[in-house]
């Protein structure tokens, strides 16, 4: 009974993962697609991307809108952004997975 809880357990939480990741890439997107839009209007025109920290989510977006925008691996999209920003902080496994496996 404790091996079949495990188990279950275990496959949940892998779906769940698989599921966070599926989500966090589609807003990923239209966060992505926003900046672009701006910058399309002027782009000379300074473009403020926060999250509620400032820290994990704004560096998802950040990263990936460098990595589409100069086709960047996720690496020189973090070097990047962590020369410019303290703040930088990377440590969310879904992000990550969609960063390094997902987004292009």
């Amino acid at each position: 009974m404790g091996m079949d809880l495990a188990r279950r357990t275990a496959y949940e939480s892998a779906e769940r993962f698989e599921r966070m990741c599926r989500v966090h890439g589609a807003a990923l997107a239209d966060a992505v697609a926003s900046i672009d839009a701006l910058l399309a209007e002027d782009p000379a025109r300074p473009v403020l991307v926060h999250c509620h920290g400032g820290r994990s989510r704004t560096a998802f977006v950040l990263k990936a809108w460098a990595m589409r925008r100069h086709g960047w691996s996720e690496g020189d999209a973090h070097a990047w952004l962590a020369r410019s920003w303290a703040r930088i902080h990377t440590n969310n496994p879904v992000f990550m997975r969609v960063l390094r496996e997902e987004w292009r």
